[in-house]
């Protein structure tokens, strides 16, 4: 079982997740993540007029993940651009992939290719997930 807040722009409640649906959703349940969360709410009487309204949650969806972006550091953009590129674009691209940005060594400034790729790409040792 886990216990964390849900918050939204109306306010914030407390959630309960029991182990089953946490064993199905727990690598959604990250700070700041987007969420829909399906559940039902329970209010617990702590007093005369003191209720304490918590949220028991059972299933967990992302909203529009945002794929991740890779970086590969290259010796020099401008060999990599002459000798590489086309095999990468050629190998890797693909439409709904991830961005991939270069570390250029010898400008010491990144770039951003024009094209993204599929994670296939992470098996070159130089490429890392950011």
């Amino acid at each position: 079982m886990t216990i964390f807040s849900l918050e939204d722009r109306s306010g914030q409640i407390d959630c309960v997740m029991f182990n089953r649906a946490y064993e199905r959703f727990y690598d959604l349940l990250k700070d700041g993540a987007a969420l829909v969360i399906d559940g039902k709410t329970e209010i617990e009487n702590a007093g005369e007029d003191d209720e304490k309204i918590k949220f028991i949650a059972s299933k967990a969806k992302t909203i529009n993940p945002k794929p991740s972006s890779y970086m590969m550091r290259v010796r020099s953009y401008s060999s990599f651009h002459l000798d590489a590129e086309d095999m990468f674009r050629e190998s890797y691209e693909d439409k709904n992939g991830h961005v991939l940005l270069l570390f250029d060594e010898a400008m010491n400034e990144i770039r951003e290719l024009n094209f993204k790729v599929s994670e296939k790409i992470l098996a070159f040792p130089n490429v890392k997930e950011i």
